[in-house]
């Protein structure tokens, strides 16, 4: 997946796909690339970080996707025993809930995991194991 040609939102952070040009839930005029991502962007359940072997667990995006794509990823990285979340999608304009797949959606999962919700992601997007 080409993160360049994405656009986001620089109020809310929301990501889109290619061809939009305003924030569907801001009505900001949206900005080149994805958004950018730190711990406090992760969604709520995963900011009380759990903590595994001692150390501390520390959220991570795993890709941006479609809002239907990202909820069964999770959920497929969540039945895998992954610690995994999506964002929760913002309240959407009247425009925006038109249009509920122009917003991307992060998939979110604990760095520790990452390479292992890769493989899983590559699997599921690739279409090995169709999502």
């Amino acid at each position: 997946m080409d993160e360049s040609r994405y656009t986001h939102c620089p109020n809310c952070f929301a990501e889109y796909r290619p061809g939009f040009d305003t924030c569907a839930d801001c009505g900001n005029p949206l900005v080149p690339g994805p958004a950018p991502v730190t711990e406090e962007h992760a969604p709520a359940e995963m900011r009380p970080v759990p903590r595994r072997h001692g150390r501390d667990e520390v959220p991570t995006v795993l890709c941006s996707l479609p809002r239907i794509e990202a909820q069964v990823l999770t959920a497929k990285l969540q039945d895998a025993g992954l610690i995994a979340s999506v964002d929760e999608p913002a309240l959407m304009s009247a425009y925006g809930a038109a249009l509920p797949d122009a917003r991307m959606l992060r998939v979110w999962v604990v760095e520790s995991q990452l390479e292992e919700a890769r493989e899983i992601a590559r699997r599921a997007l690739t279409g090995i194991d169709a999502i």
